[in-house]
């Protein structure tokens, strides 16, 4: 009994064991999600030295559903708790999919935060990042 037990374990695991435990209704369909991130995190700036700065806002969207996706991007600068659209638009995904995107903005940077805010409408997801104007003296 055990010996069968490990065996039926194991052809569950499998590509065709799944199949089968799907069709049987044992089983579902892994759950569709959407993911976004920042193609290069490590490389975001936490300070900024000049007034005149290029901020990257680099992205990707990964489309784990078994159909392709539009979706609806957009780009805002935000500082001192105002939003300020900075470029927006539309990416098809495929299924199972990755989309990466590039984007750079030139903006003026004399003391505070500045955040980049990177959203999607739906699913509505948004990353971000801050960055500290520093200015010639060294003070943010």
């Amino acid at each position: 009994m055990g010996a069968f037990v490990l065996a039926a374990i194991g052809f569950a695991q499998t590509s065709a064991g799944s199949a089968v435990l799907r069709g049987t209704g044992v089983s579902g369909r892994p759950a569709a999600y959407t993911a976004l991130s920042f193609a290069t995190p490590k490389y975001l700036p936490t300070q900024l030295y000049s007034q005149e700065a290029l901020l990257p806002a680099d992205f990707v969207i990964k489309n784990e559903s078994s159909a392709s996706r539009q979706f609806d991007w957009q780009i805002v600068e935000i500082r001192n708790g105002h939003d300020r659209e900075l470029a927006s638009g539309q990416t098809v995904v495929g299924s199972g999919a990755t989309a990466t995107l590039s984007r750079s903005f030139l903006t003026s940077c004399v003391g505070g935060k500045i955040g980049i805010s990177v959203r999607l409408t739906a699913p509505r997801e948004a990353i971000e990042f801050w960055s500290t104007c520093v200015t010639s003296t060294g003070a943010p």
